[in-house]
């Protein structure tokens, strides 16, 4: 498979990360939607990206990791400034706690 026809975006992260190492690479996406400029802001863009595509990783990590880890932010995310930031972190909690 070219590196072009690989499924791409964190809904498809079981399929290129190994499975011992889907937590971790979550974790640091985790930290990404977290992380604040200089200027103290957030990167809106990379925000609504993760917010929109967590919701495709619950079968690629654990429940515990969903509650402990994914949830708190999309919760902190879903009181985002940024109305589309925060649409898509409340669509990915509802559809995470629907499991």
């Amino acid at each position: 498979m070219s590196i072009s026809a690989r499924p791409q975006g964190l809904c498809h992260i079981g399929e290129y990360v190994p499975e011992d190492k889907v937590e971790s690479a979550v974790k640091i996406i985790l930290e990404m939607a977290r992380e604040k400029l200089d200027n103290g802001s957030y990167v809106p863009s990379l925000r609504l990206m993760i917010a929109r595509d967590l919701k495709g990783i619950k079968s690629a990590v654990s429940e515990g990791f969903l509650q402990k880890e994914v949830q708190p932010c999309l919760e902190e995310m879903e009181k985002d400034a940024d109305p589309d930031v925060s649409e898509y972190a409340k669509e990915s909690l509802a559809e995470i706690r629907a499991m």
